[in-house]
């Protein structure tokens, strides 16, 4: 799982639901109607044992004094009866008191249940309690009646549950975590939501950094968020920022340099060729020798100016419509042109035609170096081979050469500017380190990719695909 929106959106939701799984598991597990009667015999069988005995030693007035005290600090009603009767005072019983306590003689047991309504109202004589009106029934609560040794009864009214319990109460528990669980889900997306859209916000600007729009910047709204994403923001648009500048300076650096080295170079050719006519045979090598230099010399300042435009180029390059099998072929006619003089030969295999909407300039340019890349290190009496196929909507071109290849660990780096595999190896060559660095930036130019492998048989493959709907 690689998205953080999704790493933090399950992570509170499942734990959420996992939480409110176990607590509705446990709920339904247990039998409230059990685990109440378990409670109240806990606490007041020994209590109620503990009343008779106060009242058959000490009397009535023990007893009521005894109970007084518990209701007070426990807040409930308590009354032990016998025969139907209350033995702390003689006060009217309610019909459901009277009625549980029968039943709990019955059936020796405790018995309770939870009544809704409150049909009464009591008045006060005076000195003593009176009826106002019939029996009354006690307030909304939990009834019980817990039968006691020798016909004695221990009634009582607990006040009713508090708002916590009835939130608990297992009957109603599992649809308010359905609930829970879906509000949970809903806070848990927003807060994944707000905590990820901005990063990917960031992370388009730096896709479209890395593809080298130099002028691309995070939108100021998220800068003025003033969290630690704002200033990542305002960080990634001060970066941006400087490379855009040391990108440019760089540009316009060999830029210049280019051309006003052009001007000494032209010079020395036209010096040389009068140097060439006043000097004698003896001074030929010498003078072929500079001439070599300042061709080599002329042929780097043309390569920096190639490499320099395209990276300038962006999409702002004219495309036209041509076959790619076309211009291989004239690509391989070219080099095999130039193959001949080692001996060597340059041979197509491939599909025709294969439309493709492409730069004509920068695609012959690029196919044209990773040709003459392959010829100058192939062997005399070998065939550097080009083949073109078509894989679905793309055109895939290998050039394969039998020379001595390239080590492992070089492969990636020979699309690097300048980058030299062996330098004693280029310069006899008359390699500039620039030819495959150009094609390279050509064919990402138009969306493509470019590869290098070592053969089997011994050589360097390097691989071209390019779409041929729209580069």
């Amino acid at each position: 799982m690689r998205s953080l929106f999704l790493k933090i959106f399950l992570s509170f939701w499942v734990a959420m639901l996992l939480i409110g799984g176990a607590t509705v598991f446990l709920a339904l597990r247990t039998d409230p109607v059990a685990a109440e009667k378990a409670r109240l015999e806990k606490r007041y069988a020994h209590f109620a044992e503990e009343l008779v005995t106060l009242y058959e030693e000490k009397g009535q007035m023990a007893l009521a004094a005894r109970l007084h005290e518990v209701e007070q600090k426990r807040k409930i009603s308590l009354f032990l009866l016998k025969n139907g009767h209350d033995l702390a005072a003689n006060r009217p019983l309610p019909r459901s008191i009277r009625n549980l306590s029968a039943a709990a003689l019955a059936s020796g047991s405790l018995q309770h249940h939870q009544i809704q309504h409150r049909p009464f109202f009591l008045g006060r004589g005076f000195g003593h309690r009176q009826m106002m009106g019939p029996a009354p029934e006690p307030e909304p609560g939990l009834l019980f009646a817990l039968p006691v040794k020798d016909a004695y009864v221990l009634a009582g009214r607990l006040e009713p549950p508090s708002p916590l319990a009835l939130l608990l109460d297992p009957q109603r528990l599992a649809v308010r975590l359905l609930l829970a669980a879906l509000i949970a889900g809903a806070v848990s997306y927003l807060l994944a939501r707000s905590l990820t859209a901005p990063i990917g916000r960031l992370r388009l600007a730096a896709q479209e950094l890395a593809a080298g729009r130099l002028t691309t910047r995070v939108e100021p709204q998220l800068e003025a968020t003033g969290d630690e994403i704002g200033d990542l923001a305002h960080d990634f648009n001060r970066m941006a920022e400087r490379i855009e500048e040391l990108v440019t300076s760089r540009e316009r650096l060999l830029r210049d340099i280019s051309h006003e080295l052009r001007s000494p170079l032209t010079r020395l050719s036209i010096g040389l060729e009068l140097a060439r006519r006043q000097a004698g045979t003896g001074a030929e090598e010498s003078l072929a020798r500079i001439e070599k230099e300042a061709e080599r010399l002329n042929e780097l300042i043309g390569d920096l100016i190639t490499i320099n435009r395209i990276e300038g180029l962006g999409e702002t390059e004219e495309k036209e419509t041509l076959d790619l099998a076309g211009l291989l072929a004239e690509v391989a006619a070219d080099g095999d042109f130039e193959a001949r003089s080692r001996n060597c030969r340059v041979l197509l295999k491939g599909e025709s035609p294969l439309p493709i909407t492409a730069s004509a300039t920068l695609l012959r340019r690029a196919f044209e170096n990773v040709v003459r890349n392959a010829v100058r290190y192939a062997p005399e009496e070998s065939v550097v081979e080009i083949r073109l196929a078509r894989e679905g909507k793309t055109g895939l071109c290998t050039i394969t050469d039998q020379g001595p290849g390239v080590p492992e660990s070089e492969l990636e780096k020979i699309f690097h500017p300048f980058h030299r595999v062996a330098d004693a190896r280029d310069r006899q060559s008359g390699g500039t380190g620039l030819g495959l660095a150009i094609a390279a930036r050509a064919v990402h130019l138009h969306g493509g990719k470019i590869s290098a492998k070592n053969r089997r048989e011994g050589g360097l493959e390097v691989t071209i695909s390019l779409s041929l709907e729209a580069a």
